[in-house]
């Protein structure tokens, strides 16, 4: 079974409404054809347009239209802290909860909410994480192992690989090596 909304003309829009006795258009799921140069769907609640497909697959939520170039894209607009929330049975579904991609002004956020790491992958493999007590730590899972580089919230840092010795090096002659300095001296 199907419902075919046809618009009269080439160029026209094909709507479905909800609404109450007060407000016959408080929801709207909209197609809007122009005749197959930038037709889109939007879907409206309490009258304002919420959400937009535009005609090449772009969708912008809380804005009429994803600000790209040529490549596909899911645009979230909010005046104060567009949020992107995730959740899951570990985490728990409160505010509080889970991990979150955010901005905040011109701060871009990457969020865990939850005693756990933060963890960055590339080519398959986990290349490095913040640990759930601050610590930065590549080339291992774990801080301060047989084989990593870690740095904690106090400064304290390690560059450890068993049976390899530490090498520092630098290309050319544009400074000094290493600087060891105590209260800024």
């Amino acid at each position: 079974a199907s419902i075919s909304l046809i618009s009269a003309s080439n160029n026209g829009d094909s709507s479905i409404f909800f609404g109450d006795y007060a407000n016959e258009d408080a929801g709207i799921i909209q197609y809007k054809n122009d005749n197959g140069g930038s037709d889109y769907m939007a879907i409206s609640v309490n009258t304002s347009e919420a959400m937009r497909i535009s005609h090449n697959g772009h969708v912008g939520i809380g804005m009429t239209s994803a600000p790209v170039g040529s490549d596909t894209c899911l645009s979230i607009y909010n005046s104060a802290t567009p949020r992107i929330k995730l959740h899951n049975s570990t985490t728990g579904t409160a505010s509080g909860d889970g991990g979150e991609i955010n901005m905040s002004g011109s701060d871009f956020i990457l969020e865990n909410r939850e005693a756990g790491n933060v963890r960055f992958f590339n080519n398959g493999a986990e290349r490095f994480r913040v640990d759930s007590s601050g610590r930065f730590i590549v080339g291992n899972t774990s801080a301060f192992d047989s084989s990593s580089f870690c740095v904690d919230q106090s400064g304290l840092g390690q560059f450890r690989r068993d049976g390899t010795p530490l090498i520092i090096r630098r290309d050319g002659s544009d400074g000094g090596l290493i600087d060891f300095e105590k209260d800024g001296t």
